[in-house]
């Protein structure tokens, strides 16, 4: 009996210590960069979407390992042109709702040749009443492709 409790301890032990976890973020980004791309009012100039992926334990009857994934994304969109300003739009979502509180407008001058907005920059090239053309310069990813241990 002694045996059979100190085996099971042993394969507790086993099985606890290979259940380190890990997390790996992917990331899906547009445009490429130094693209010149046209957006009109509404359409998005900038789009990020991080998903981090782990493996689960869900029991034997719920699938054993099970590989979960949560993504955040967030975009800037182009509002339009009023006078010599251009409006941007920006907002973040986590599982394709609107988070409120990550949602704001910025305005840069029509004139500016390069914005910058969290780490994300791109060149104008030309303004509309309705459209912009502009090219992204540097899109923030130093967490892509990161794998976290736990």
């Amino acid at each position: 009996m002694k045996k059979l409790i100190t085996l099971a301890m042993v394969l507790g032990l086993l099985m606890v210590s290979g259940c380190a976890s890990q997390v790996k973020i992917t990331c899906r980004i547009h445009p490429e960069l130094n693209q010149e791309i046209q957006a009109d009012v509404g359409q998005s100039l900038v789009q990020k979407e991080a998903c981090a992926s782990r493996q689960e334990w869900h029991g034997l009857a719920g699938g054993g390992m099970v590989t979960v994934s949560e993504c955040q994304s967030a975009e800037l969109i182009y509002l339009g042109k009023s006078g010599d300003t251009i409006r941007i739009g920006y907002r973040e979502f986590v599982k394709d709702m609107a988070r409120p509180a990550y949602s704001m407008e910025v305005t840069y001058p029509a004139t500016a040749g390069k914005l910058k907005f969290r780490n994300t920059e791109f060149e104008i090239t030309s303004v509309g009443a309705t459209y912009i053309k502009y090219k992204a310069i540097s899109i923030p990813t130093e967490k892509c492709g990161t794998v976290y241990y736990y």
